[in-house]
Parts: C-alpha cells; structure tokens; sequence
C-alpha cells in the first residue's frame, strides 16, 4: 500500500469554499426581499450574515494509516472529532436584552490522503445556538444536526461507510472585537452504523467574521 502524504490543504480548501458559497447563496435568497430599516424599528433585531471556520480534535479512531511527510514516516489517526470546518449563516442579535441567535451550517471534514489515495470523514452540519452577549464575551448553548456523515476510502481499500444522520449539543465562549471574534467551542455527539455507537465528541477553536452594518 503506498504510504500516504498529509492531505492536500489547497484540496480541502475548495471543498470548503464550494460549501461557503453555497451557504451565502442561502443567506442571499433568505434576506431578499426584507428592509433592514423596518426590521429594526418594529422589532429592535439586527439580522447580519456571518461566516465561521475553525479546526476541532476529539472522538473515537475510526481508521489508522501510514504516511510520509517531510520525509518522516508516521501513523495518521482518523479521530471522528479531529476536522476542518467552514459555516456560513445568519446572526439575529436583540442589544437591550443582549440576547441573540445564530443559525449556521456547512462542511465538516478531515481526513489523510494525497491525490491518489486518501481517507476522509465528511458531513454537512446545520446547528442552532442561542447566545447572551456581555461586553466583549458571548457564551452560546445550541444544538447542531449532522446530515450525511461519511467515511470513504480512495485508492487504498475503496470502502465507504454512511453512518446514520446524528445530533448533538454544542456550548461556545467567543471573544469579540468588532466584526471579528474568536473562540472556543465543545460539540458532543455519537455516530451510529449498524446498530454500533461512536463518539464523535470534540474541542475546537473557530473565528467568525459579520458582514453588514455594526449599529
């Protein structure tokens, strides 16, 4: 078997950017139509698009597999928690109760490979979280869906395992400074297969961006 390289970062990154687009376009089509001004007089709501990515490690080994990288040789775990993850989405913020919600979703992926053969874990998570916003911090309680999660080999056993749809909770502090915030997040969650559980429960830091007006 031939031993694997690091996968490709420029490789995931348009998968990731291809996701991005897709969640702007949703973005895009759900605000059509809606007047930002009469929004925030008849209900004090401000609506803006965000975009969050970050890296998360945790979760049960699912495969393992030899690698050389810098010409050093090494074994590559495939942890389900251990991911690369883009999101696009909406933030609804009420300031004079400093209460708000972010809905978001997008690629989840992670995996070892090189052109000719790689093992990835995919899925398309879609989350829900409610936030209350103090000052420069924002701690946020949500639930996240993970639809279509796969793990697939290419050009190395050629096997492919769909494991059910799951669901999970999340708990997030993030650090704010303008348009930026950056943060810490902790998603819990088990995949299942054929009547057997896996944990995919992780830690993960992320940064977000809000486009639009700040007032």
């Amino acid at each position: 078997m031939k031993s694997l390289t690091i996968r490709s970062l420029t490789k995931l990154a348009i998968e990731l950017a291809g996701a991005a687009a897709t969640g702007c376009f949703c973005i895009s089509s759900a605000l059509a139509g809606v007047s930002e001004y009469d929004i925030r007089e008849s209900s004090q709501v401000r609506i803006n698009p965000v975009l969050a990515a970050g890296l998360t490690g945790g979760g049960d080994t699912i495969a393992s597999y030899p690698y050389v990288y810098l010409g050093e040789a090494g074994i590559a775990d495939i942890d389900l928690g251990d991911t690369v993850f883009l999101y696009g989405g909406i933030k609804l913020f009420w300031p004079q109760r400093h209460l708000g919600l972010i809905v978001q979703g997008g690629l989840f992926a992670g995996g070892v490979g090189d052109t000719e053969a790689s093992a990835d874990f995919t899925r398309w998570p879609v989350e829900l979280i409610g936030f209350y916003s103090h000052r420069k911090f924002r701690v946020g309680v949500g639930v996240t869906r993970h639809f279509s999660p796969v793990f697939e080999e290419t050009g190395i056993g050629n096997a492919r395992l769909e494991f059910d749809d799951a669901s999970g909770w999340l708990t997030q502090l993030e650090y704010v400074a303008t348009r930026f915030s950056t943060g810490i997040r902790h998603v819990q969650i088990d995949y299942a297969i054929n009547s057997s559980e896996f944990s995919g429960d992780h830690w993960g830091l992320f940064g977000s961006y809000q486009f639009g007006s700040l007032q």
